[in-house]
């Protein structure tokens, strides 16, 4: 990955916090400040190992809930060489590049996994009461790190499908008496030349209000092709992909449109004063992990006054 690129994915999840937008990227860890290198050793070992070939993303100077605050001055050089002193064998390749946001300066770190597993050393091992185990293989779960299991091991001998890149470009949620529909243009770009089929009925979607504590199910949630309308039929504008009425199927880049709705007899509290955050998960088949989507809509009633959301590059 180009350092460009890293940048452009390091700004957009930057984006997603000063957003309150949670992290829904398995690739991607956000660290407040530097962490004992003794220690990290541990965490991006796990990280690397259960990404299986998917680059990862550590972000230094950025916290969740607070957002950027920058990262202190730090000898990268020596840091790495003192967690890569824990790896047994080889430890993940590193890219580091400086980003610069607003008045701070945080540090992104992209670390490649192909080279999994990676193995590091324990640390008590020697010591007294350290036990008799001088290397483990970590693997993370979700949000923590632990010891890698049999089935763990085995899922390394299966690299994961490059999981596609999903941009929002378009979006508006709207509704139709009680009946509220939302409306993502998205463009996909697979990450080789795999087939990716995406099943509707694994596909997930909800809504969160921004300053409120309210997250809404989105219920049907469908992928179709952008389509042109001739004089009687329509017509799908795109070559690349084809859908059923059950899955999408992607063979190379394009425009997709995901439709999903939901039926609110009651309306939230501040419901049309606030913005929302749409969060989508879409499995491919083949894989274990979601392509994540998220995208903030703002409110922006029609001239008629009725209840609109669009997307902010649309305005």
């Amino acid at each position: 990955m180009k350092s460009h690129q890293i940048e452009s994915w390091a700004l957009k999840l930057i984006e997603q916090v000063e957003s309150n937008q949670p992290n829904e990227d398995f690739r991607v860890e956000l660290k407040s400040q530097w962490i004992d290198p003794t220690k990290a050793a541990r965490l991006i070992a796990g990280h690397a190992n259960a990404a299986r070939g998917e680059p990862i993303l550590w972000l230094i100077g950025v916290d969740e809930k607070i957002g950027v605050k920058g990262a202190e001055h730090m000898e990268l050089a020596d840091w790495y060489t003192k967690v890569k002193s824990q790896f047994d064998g080889l430890a993940p390749k590193l890219i580091d590049i400086n980003v610069p946001v607003k008045d701070k300066t945080i540090v992104a770190l992209l670390f490649e996994t192909e080279c999994a597993p990676f193995i590091v050393k324990n640390p008590v091992f020697g010591l007294s009461g350290g036990g008799s185990v001088s290397l483990e293989v970590p693997w993370r779960e979700d949000t923590s790190t632990r010891s890698a299991t049999r089935s763990d091991l085995l899922k390394l001998l299966s690299p994961l499908q490059k999981l596609p890149s999903f941009e929002v470009i378009n979006g508006y949620f709207y509704n139709e008496l009680w009946h509220w529909k939302l409306v993502l243009e998205i463009y996909v770009v697979p990450k080789n030349q795999s087939q990716v089929v995406i099943p509707f009925h694994q596909c997930k979607a909800w809504l969160e209000i921004l300053g409120c504590n309210s997250r809404i199910s989105l219920d049907k949630v469908i992928l179709r092709p952008e389509y042109g309308m001739s004089l009687e039929t329509a017509t799908s504008l795109s070559w690349a992909i084809t859908a059923t009425r059950s899955e999408v199927i992607i063979d190379g880049p394009g425009k997709l449109i995901l439709y999903a709705s939901a039926n609110l007899l009651e309306i939230p509290e501040n419901f049309a004063n606030n913005s929302l955050q749409i969060i989508a998960n879409l499995p491919p088949v083949d894989t274990e992990q979601s392509v994540p989507i998220t995208t903030k809509l703002v409110y922006s009633p029609d001239s008629q006054g009725l209840h609109k959301w669009i997307f902010k590059n649309s305005l």
